[in-house]
């Protein structure tokens, strides 16, 4: 079979034998779609690796969608890179999202996963989600597969993105099954404010199916405050087990508690205490746009409700804002475990791409601008955050330029001359050369004997700028940077 990949203005055609034995084909839900990855097609970027889908006796239910996509970027879902046509199906050629990205439900199967459950992930997916609906919204489409199984995340939890878009269904299709959902042929856990508050039984027309995507987002955001809630109670293990997938019964008494106005169940749902009374008025007033048509629902009402919510829960030293932006295991550097988070940051601060460690850079510059800011502009920043990022990242790119570390630690403790002392040797050692290349992901993971020569450069190069005393911190430090990378 040939089938043209378009991505942008790149095209390529691609020869694919669909019974080639390498294809490791696996069954979807439905028995008449197929799947598998290959990871080398033998074409150029992007084509290189792709994700098939094979829908053997129809098209796939958001075939139009698919087809108006061809090549063209929707927010926060891969590319559909091509189309090809069977006897009786289709073939649909996808963007191969790294191996590192996993879906939410599997991240929060592991324990290292309960550390997910954050305030600011809830805000970056409902942000992706509102722009990648809005998008659907303008070809007249509905996400109908949105959940856990579909949401997936970067290993840093920074990147959100959304798969399974062939299951879309077009607003037509939607009317003509009267809004109900299909459990048999997506996971409906956030169809539930839909299901049971805004469509009734027997009403003709249903409503507006624009108003769909509203209730989803907000039934997500209603499932991760709970799991906020849990988390924050001590109950981690329960938290990431409610937000893989909540009951539809628990979700009932929320929206039941809104349409009743009864703040304490709000309350109690969201484990607030006597908190929250304010966004539980948020709250009512979107349920009420979403369900009695009183006022249109609009995406700054959602927005402004689960940023309140998340507030409720963000840390009580840091702004929501700044912790929201970074993993998990910098928290733990704050708490000044710092072999505990090393031990984790090649997994977390780092995302893995065909064998090779890339800098998210995201991060990289998140920490330099921290280290910058004066004491007093931190928006609450504890210090010992800003050090430990500079300890985690500069180490790394010590490796190959020694003397950058020992700066980029002095400019994150003292925020004003030793910044000037970083770009210096950056310039005259070259290193801002090694820099460009971590950021462009040309770097491999530092090797052992690179790691002890880097640990070695930091000790003396930091020695010369402070002074004896500064050896021993040094070498304590060097030590225990080792001790978390490869022990």
């Amino acid at each position: 079979m040939r089938i043209d990949l378009i991505s942008g203005s790149r095209m390529e055609r691609w020869h694919v034998d669909l019974v080639d034995p390498n294809l490791r084909w696996q069954w979807r839900r439905s028995e008449d779609c197929q799947y598998t990855i290959v990871k080398n097609t033998g074409l150029p970027p992007p084509f290189d690796q792709v994700f098939l889908k094979h829908w053997r006796t129809k098209p796939a239910p958001g075939h139009e969608l698919l087809v108006a996509s061809l090549g063209k970027k929707i927010e926060a879902t891969p590319r559909i890179y091509g189309i090809g046509q069977t006897e009786r199906g289709f073939v649909y050629v996808v963007e191969f999202l790294p191996e590192s990205y996993q879906t939410l439900r599997r991240r929060l199967l592991v324990p290292e996963g309960e550390s997910l459950i954050t305030p600011g992930l809830m805000l970056r997916i409902t942000k992706q989600a509102e722009a990648c609906f809005e998008e659907l919204r303008r070809q007249k489409h509905i996400y109908t597969d949105w959940s856990c199984q579909n949401i997936m995340l970067d290993p840093a939890g920074l990147d959100p993105w959304f798969i399974d878009l062939d299951s879309a269904w077009s607003y037509l299709e939607l009317q003509a099954r009267q809004g109900r959902p299909d459990s048999d042929q997506f996971d409906v856990d956030y169809w539930c404010l839909w299901d049971e508050f805004v469509v009734k039984l027997g009403q003709a027309p249903i409503p507006s199916p624009v108003s769909l995507p509203h209730t989803m987002v907000l039934t997500f955001a209603a499932v991760f405050g709970r799991g906020l809630g849990l988390a924050q109670g001590g109950e981690r293990r329960r938290a990431a087990a409610y937000v893989r997938q909540a009951p539809y019964e628990d979700q009932r008494k929320l929206w039941q508690a809104l349409k009743s106005g009864e703040v304490e169940a709000f309350q109690e749902y969201f484990l607030l205490g006597s908190r929250g009374k304010d966004v539980f008025e948020l709250w009512r007033e979107g349920f009420s746009a979403l369900t009695d048509g009183s006022s249109p629902a609009r995406w700054p009402d959602i927005r402004q409700a689960t940023e309140r919510l998340a507030a409720l829960y963000a840390p009580p030293s840091a702004s929501a804002a700044s912790w929201g932006e970074l993993p998990g295991s910098l928290r733990k550097i704050a708490e000044s475990d710092l072999v505990a988070a090393l031990r984790t940051d090649t997994k977390e601060l780092l995302k893995v791409k065909t064998g090779e460690m890339q800098f998210s850079q995201t991060h990289l510059l998140r920490a330099l601008d921290l280290a910058r800011q004066p004491e007093d502009a931190r928006a609450g920043e504890p210090l010992p955050l800003v050090q430990g990022i500079a300890l985690v990242f500069l180490f790394h790119l010590l490796t190959w330029g020694a003397g950058t570390i020992s700066a980029s630690i002095v400019a994150g403790i003292s925020n004003n001359v030793a910044l000037g002392v970083l770009f210096g040797i950056l310039v005259i050692g070259a290193s801002g050369w090694h820099l460009s290349r971590v950021l462009s992901g040309r770097l491999e993971h530092p090797t052992f004997v690179q790691a002890v020569c880097g640990a070695i450069g930091f000790t003396l190069a930091y020695s010369l700028l402070t002074g004896a005393a500064g050896f021993f911190v040094s070498a304590f430090v060097s030590l225990c940077l080792l001790y978390g990378l490869f022990c």
